[in-house]
């Protein structure tokens, strides 16, 4: 099977010159996952940039990827109900100014060979989830 790498570039005005907060990251997050009530989806977020150093590839597959300089690291899973593999996106955001990347995988990632995101992380960090379709429910029922 083929895999299509997708990059997409952003320009985020006002962060320029400016060291990118993680609510500042998260409103870059929120704004790729698309409006709300599109379809469901699943939006994370890292906890602090990743370093210089760290590497970030697909479950499945070569794309590997080694960070230049602090990046604040989210992945959006365009459908958490599919079985893998499925469109999801990995999300790179330059820590000092807010440059945007955004690639197209089919699975979920691994940061220096964990994935980041998993439910004893969240557990531990529950703010690394930013939406998900699981917290759209009442948890009381």
């Amino acid at each position: 099977m083929k895999r299509l790498l997708v990059t997409l570039f952003l320009a985020v005005p006002g962060l320029a010159f400016a060291d990118v907060s993680r609510e500042q990251a998260r409103e870059i997050m929120l704004a790729l996952s698309g409006p709300s009530g599109a379809r469901p989806f699943a939006v994370f977020l890292s906890a602090d940039p990743l370093p210089s150093g760290t590497v970030v590839a697909p479950f499945v597959g070569d794309h590997e990827e080694t960070l230049m300089s602090g990046t604040w690291f989210g992945w959006i899973d365009d459908h958490p109900f599919a079985f893998f593999a499925h469109p999801t996106r990995f999300v790179y955001i330059d820590a000092a100014n807010g440059t945007t990347r955004v690639v197209a995988h089919e699975w979920w990632p691994e940061v220096d060979g964990v994935f980041p995101f998993s439910e004893e992380a969240i557990e531990l960090d529950a703010e690394l989830v930013i939406i998900s379709v699981r917290r759209l429910t009442d948890p009381t029922e």
